[in-house]
């Protein structure tokens, strides 16, 4: 071998010389999976950011933006937000073990000990790590967006496909401009299929998300009011930034919400072919009936033993069989899958409690969200009532945000017979329940919001829980024990 390489170098066509040693060379070094896929070493980092830095093939073990999180031989990003900037931590993961941290190259401060990698942009490094992860790894994408249901959606998605295809899904709801990266920095990489979600919190979020993990398959759930307050047009502002999903080159086909077909930024952008799906009486190319047929333009699907009837979740589990579907998922791999399907974390979760149902959907709450937890609250035992305990919804609802509550009030107040209002986003919700003359209660206390509602639940009782995540709802379930 290296009398034929000395033969080929000594000839004059010194460009296939070199295109014949480095494919030589390709053959003679074992590629695996640890030397191409894995690139958590520190000197990978600079490699893949293109640094004239010089640094160690030292591995680390994972990228961390909260210092809280920080374990030993970490790679820590030294974000600087609104409120926080990661160098002031840099200190404390030190303490901790750190391998390194990436950070800003007008940083000026003590290294304390760590390796110090500095950028000129911490977010922008960690994004282009992300790109470069994928564009080695380059699996088939499934993306997912939506006001609500991205998480259950994904969720569902992620175990429809498991019945094919080697599946890794991004973890909860990491699917933003920080999350979405550093998840994808974190993964194995050996997977068929990524199964992630893309948040937004304004226009071109989306858009720098999909340069990041270019989708292979689009999906869209349904969209609502949530951010409409940074959008001059509102909800027809949130649908067009929403659609940004659609627009990469790579994207062939998109599975979309017929609720979110509506919008006309969501039909006209981009060149993928779209399919659309939701729940009886709409029309979509596929439908899901009562009785769980999921029927499509050419097909019908075998009953479908679901574990859950809310029809939000019914909706988000059309859109995932038909993704399902679209990716060659027969029904007869699904079927073994249904019964182990479910939403994650705080999402509508039965909690019986002292003889009482509560629901727990305290992941956070837009005006859909709200209306759709109130709709399906589970039907009390004979005598027992309906108690909606509710905070104030996001934020970012923009000038008409004590409008949009009082209408979600006023929806409430067809479905619940008692309602218990916290922190100050929910006074235009009690404005309402007052006005009616229901029992109500408000408080901005959490230890007397508990007191009050344990004090006043009875067996038989079922109890929503929802607010925005501001509020942390959950904390009024927390210690109490489950029977």
């Amino acid at each position: 071998m290296v009398d034929e390489v000395r033969s080929i170098w000594q000839s004059r066509s010194k460009p296939v010389v070199i295109y014949l040693i480095v494919g030589l060379v390709y053959h003679l070094i074992p590629v695996t999976e640890a030397t191409f896929m894995d690139q958590r070493t520190l000197a990978a980092v600079a490699r893949s950011l293109r640094l004239s830095q010089r640094l160690p093939e030292r591995p680390f073990r994972l990228a961390v933006t909260d210092s809280r999180s920080v374990g030993p031989d970490d790679l820590f990003f030294a974000l600087t937000g609104a409120k926080v900037d990661g160098h002031t931590f840099l200190v404390d993961i030190a303490a901790k073990g750190a391998a390194a941290a990436v950070v800003a190259e007008h940083y000026k401060g003590p290294d304390f000990g760590l390796i110090l990698i500095k950028v000129p942009n911490v977010l922008e490094a960690l994004q282009t790590l992300a790109k470069h992860r994928i564009d080695l790894w380059q699996p088939h994408i499934v993306a997912v967006t939506g006001s609500v249901g991205k998480t259950t959606t994904k969720e569902f998605i992620g175990s429809l496909l498991a019945g094919r295809y080697a599946v890794a899904k991004a973890p909860g709801n990491a699917n933003s401009q920080v999350g979405l990266p550093i998840s994808i920095l974190n993964m194995a990489c050996t997977e068929d299929v990524l199964v992630i979600e893309m948040g937004m919190t304004e226009a071109g979020n989306i858009a720098k998300l999909i340069a990041i993990a270019p989708p292979t398959i689009s999906v869209i759930t349904k969209i609502g009011l949530a951010h409409s307050g940074n959008f001059a047009d509102g909800i027809e502002g949130v649908a067009r930034a929403k659609a940004e999903i659609l627009a990469h080159p790579q994207t062939k086909k998109a599975i979309i919400g017929k609720q979110a077909w509506a919008f006309a930024p969501i039909r006209e952008t981009g060149s993928c072919s779209k399919i659309t799906a939701g729940c009886a009486p709409d029309e979509a190319h596929y439908i899901l009936h009562p009785g769980w047929l999921l029927i499509g333009k050419t097909e019908k699907s075998p009953k479908l033993e679901l574990p859950f009837s809310a029809t939000h979740f019914l909706e988000d589990f059309s859109i995932a069989a038909a993704t399902a579907r679209t990716m060659g998922v027969e029904w007869e791999e699904m079927i073994p899958i249904l019964s182990s399907l479910q939403s994650t974390g705080c999402r509508f979760a039965k909690v019986p409690i002292d003889g009482a149902t509560f629901i727990n959907d305290t992941y956070n709450a837009g005006p859909e969200s709200v209306r759709a937890a109130l709709d399906n609250m589970f039907p009390p035992e004979k005598g027992g009532r309906k108690i909606a305990v509710l905070g104030g919804m996001t934020v970012d609802l923009g000038p008409k945000s004590d409008e949009i509550h009082r209408e979600v009030a006023r929806h409430a107040l067809e479905r619940a017979d008692v309602f218990f209002c916290y922190g100050p986003g929910s006074l235009p919700m009690k404005e309402i329940f007052e006005g009616s003359g229901r029992m109500q209660f408000f408080t901005e206390d959490m230890e007397k919001l508990r007191a009050a509602v344990f004090s006043f639940v009875r067996p038989g009782d079922v109890v929503l829980v929802k607010g925005a995540n501001r509020y942390a709802m959950w904390q009024l379930l927390d210690g109490k024990p489950s029977t």
